[in-house]
Parts: structure tokens; sequence; C-alpha cells
């Protein structure tokens, strides 16, 4: 592990940050002094709770598209009616999102609320991320058809990773969160990959993930061995995002359930997300995070015209948001409304004013 990320990772272990637990299977050529001081800089501002940061994120989520061919059980894209606009992204999109913060992210994920690898230039745009020495990541669902040539493309495009959403280890037990999905097809999928991947030597890493709920928290115990057994590098389990009226899909296990879905937890001080992260969609629309679904929740756009990045990150949307935690008089006067105002960092059950978009985990400005 080279000096810089070794120096990082215990400045964040001395902080009583998380992040380390992703940046620690990052390559260490990814580590360049410009990134590591920002990263340095972004936990000052956070300490401080500046309004106007001086760093820039060290993560983006930057959409390829928000269509998806399955229908999971709490997924806003499940609705066919919405008023969001379907689309995918442009390679001029993406390409100057990358140019406005290529210098300050360690990686990125080529995902949000849709299937990345329903955008067939998925590959050109891993390709470029690589070319801008940018670790990328994408979890997908992969239960639709792929071909080789794209599985080929996709495993040579550098340092990245795939999770691969295995939410039950029989279709029985997929199926009731990956609705319309197809196991099958996922498990034929998976061994394509792997196969590949051990033809070209590939350093991309291969993940299996279960997002434990209480139709699958049976299949726990099985589910390492499992993704071994198939192929796969890893295997992780994750905590199910709920909304406050649908808890009852929750696993019984307090070991895999966030804690402030059982617990009236105090509101944070500070959101790191609004120092550390953003949301692009598929259109250019800026988000704070990734978990707001509205258009109406919104900071920013970016456009052929974004000259500069703080023109967007120090706006008055990501301010104003900044400020709700630092509540600093010189700003609280004109302080603009935002989506943080209500979520302030308590997405559990002590927060009585959120609002989800129907019977789904994304939040929004209004109930819809």
């Amino acid at each position: 592990m080279s000096t810089l990320k070794n120096e990082l990772i215990d400045k964040l272990n001395s902080c009583s940050f998380t992040w380390h637990k992703f940046i620690e299977e990052i390559p260490d050529k990814f580590f360049t002094i410009e990134r590591v001081k920002n990263f340095y800089q972004l936990i000052d501002d956070i300490e401080k709770k500046r309004n106007i940061a001086k760093s820039k994120p060290i993560n983006i989520s930057i959409e390829p598209t928000n269509k998806c061919n399955l229908e999971c059980t709490l997924c806003p894209t499940k609705y066919s009616d919405t008023t969001m606009p379907r689309g995918l992204m442009q390679i001029d999109t993406f390409e100057k999102s990358l140019s406005l913060i290529s210098d300050s992210v360690f990686y990125i994920a080529l995902q949000n609320w849709g299937e990345p690898l329903l955008h067939k230039k998925l590959p050109d745009f891993l390709e470029i991320a690589h070319k801008n020495n940018i670790y990328w990541w994408f979890s997908t669902n992969a239960s639709l058809k792929i071909n080789t040539d794209t599985v080929t493309r996709i495993l040579s495009a550098g340092y990245g990773k795939i999770i691969f959403d295995i939410d039950g280890l029989t279709n029985e037990t997929y199926q009731k969160y990956r609705v319309k999905g197809d196991l099958n097809l996922v498990l034929k999928n998976v061994a394509l990959f792997t196969k590949i991947k051990k033809e070209i030597n590939s350093d991309v890493l291969l993940e299996g993930r279960m997002i434990v709920n209480k139709y699958n928290q049976d299949e726990v115990d099985n589910f390492e061995d499992f993704c071994l057994r198939i192929g796969l590098d890893k295997a992780t389990l994750h905590k199910l995002q709920v909304n406050n009226g649908n808890i009852d899909l929750l696993p019984d296990s307090p070991e895999y359930r966030y804690s402030n879905y059982h617990n009236k937890e105090k509101f944070p001080d500070v959101c790191h997300r609004l120092y550390s992260s953003m949301a692009i969609n598929w259109d250019g629309r800026v988000s704070a995070c990734c978990l707001t679904y509205d258009e109406s929740s919104d900071f920013a756009v970016i456009s052929k015209n974004t000259e500069t990045f703080d023109s967007i990150w120090n706006n008055d949307m990501f301010s104003s948001a900044r400020n709700v935690f630092s509540m600093s008089s010189s700003r609280a006067r004109d302080r603009k409304e935002t989506i943080c105002a209500t979520c302030r960092g308590n997405l559990g059950i002590s927060n009585t004013k959120l609002k989800y978009f129907r019977d789904t985990f994304a939040i929004c400005i209004e109930n819809n």
C-alpha cells in the first residue's frame, strides 16, 4: 500500500469516518497527490461545516440511464406513469461531467436509478473513465441478455468493480424483491463474466451482493460460499433501504438493518454527503445525493456551457443545504429551501417530515 494511501486511511480512522471501507480496495495508482490533498481539505470542510466548500467531492454517481427492465419492490422506476423523464446519457454529457471533477474523485459509480447495462455505450463510458485515471464501479441486476463483445469490452476497461445483485438463492426468494427478474439468467451472465475475466486476465473485481430482506434472510449464511462457488471474487451483504411505511420488509436480525429504522436516533450535526459526493442524472441534472428522485429536488444542471465546477458545487442550493447544519447567521436569512432541510441526514423513524415517492425508499420534496 502506498504511503499516500496509508496516511489517508490512518487519518480517516482517527476522524471516525467510514470512507476507508470504500477506498481500501481502490488500487494505489489512483491516489494522486491532488486527490489526496483534496480529501484532506474535504475533511477540514466537514469539521468546520463550511457553507462554501474549498474541496471537491471524492466520489460521484453518474447515471447512464434511468430506464430499467425490472420492477423492484422499493424502487421508483417500477412506475411507468411517473412524471420523471426517461432517457440515456449522451457521451458529451459524460465527458463534460468528468472534465469538471476528474482531478478530485477517487471513483465514480456508473449508476443511479436505472440498469446501466441497458445503455449500449456503457463500455465507452468505462473506457473514458479509465483514460482519465478514475476507478469505476456499477451494480447490475444482470437479468437481461448480454453479448460476449460487451462483456469483453467492460472487463478490458481498466480497474473497476461490477456488483451483481443476487437477492436470493432460489427464484422464489429472488423474485420477491427483484420483480420480473430471472435468477437463472443472472447466473448465466455471471458465468460469462467470470469466464471472460479469466481468459483476458482482467483487473475488474466481480462481486456478488445480497440485499437482505425478510424473504431471503434464511439464505444469508450460505451466500458467500455460493458466490465463491460460481466464480465471483467476493460476496457482500447489504442493508435494505425502506421508507417508514414499509419497515415490515426488513429482516428480523438487527445486524442486517440500518439502526435508524428501529431506533429513534439523533439528527447528525453535519451531512457528509454534501461535501463528499453528488449524483449526476442522465440528462445532466445534479442532485445532492442518490436518494432524491423528483426534479424539484435537483440543485443544478451540467451543460456544455458549464464553465467551472465551483459554479455548481458552491451555488445557492448547495451552500444553503450545508447551511442547514451550520446555521451561519450570514447565510440563514437568504437560505434557499432544499430537500436537505427536510432530510437533515436522518432517513429513519425519528424524521417524521420525510416525504417519499409513493411506496419506495426514494425521497422527494412532495409526496407523490
